[in-house]
C-alpha cells in the first residue's frame, strides 16, 4: 500500500497511544474494535478470490505452539517440558531442541534457516491421529488436574458445564442443536465422568477449535 495514504492513520494511532500513556490494553481494544479486525471469515461473491486486501478473514488452523497451549488451557492440564519449570507455555520455548512429539507433529520449525518456510502447517494423518488417540491427549483428559474434575464437583448442571466448556473452546455457548445432541449422548455414557471426557475429547477434535 501507499505509505503516504497511511500517514494520517499512523499519526492518529501515535497520538492515541501518547494520550493513553502507551497503554497496551487500550491498543489491543482499539485494534479489536476496528472493522478490519472484525472481518467475517465467510467470503462473499465479491471478495472470494481476494487473498491480499483482507476483505474477509480466511480461517486457518492454529500453529503448533498455539494449538498445544490451547489444549492445555481448555483441559486445565499444563504441559511439562524437559528442563523447563511447570507452567511454561509452548509459545515461550526459545529452544526447538526441547522434545515435544505434539509440537513436532504439528509442524514446529527446526529454526536452522532464517525463513518462515521452515514451518509446515499442512494437514497430515499423523496430526489427526495425535488428537484422536495420543497418550498426551488421553492423559490430559484422565488427569486429576483436568478442568472436568472441578466442574463436576461444583454442583453445576450438565447444561452449565457444557456452556463453560464451549465458552472455553469456542468463545461461545453451544447452539440448541449442539446442546441437545451432546446432552443426549451424555445420558448414554456408562458413567457421567466418562461421558464428559468424551465430550471434551470431541471439542478438542472439532474443526472450530483447531
Amino acid at each position: 500500500t501507499n505509505p503516504a495514504k497511511n500517514e494520517p492513520l499512523m499519526r492518529w494511532l501515535c497520538d492515541e497511544m501518547r494520550k493513553h500513556n502507551f497503554d497496551v490494553k487500550y491498543l489491543m481494544k482499539t485494534v479489536m474494535l476496528s472493522q478490519t479486525y472484525q472481518r467475517s471469515a465467510q467470503p462473499n461473491p465479491t471478495n472470494r478470490i481476494d487473498t491480499r486486501l483482507f476483505a474477509y478473514y480466511p480461517a486457518r488452523r492454529l500453529p503448533a505452539e498455539e494449538l498445544s497451549d490451547a489444549i492445555a488451557q481448555l483441559t486445565g492440564v499444563q504441559d511439562r517440558f524437559s528442563g523447563m519449570p511447570v507452567g511454561v507455555r509452548a509459545i515461550e520455548l526459545a529452544d526447538t531442541e526441547i522434545p515435544s512429539v505434539m509440537l513436532d507433529t504439528f509442524g514446529r520449525p527446526p529454526r536452522v534457516m532464517p525463513s518462515d518456510t521452515e514451518r509446515n502447517c499442512n494437514p497430515a494423518m499423523s496430526q489427526a491421529l495425535a488428537l484422536l488417540n495420543s497418550n498426551e491427549i488421553q492423559s490430559k483428559l484422565n488427569s486429576g488436574e483436568c478442568v472436568l474434575n472441578g466442574l463436576l464437583k461444583s454442583g453445576k448442571s450438565d447444561s452449565e458445564i457444557l456452556d463453560a466448556l464451549c465458552l472455553s473452546a469456542f468463545s461461545r455457548k453451544p447452539n440448541s442443536s449442539e446442546s441437545k445432541t451432546l446432552l443426549e449422548l451424555l445420558k448414554t455414557a456408562p458413567k457421567r465422568e466418562q461421558g464428559w471426557q468424551d465430550i471434551l475429547w470431541a471439542l478438542l477434535n472439532s474443526k472450530e477449535f483447531l
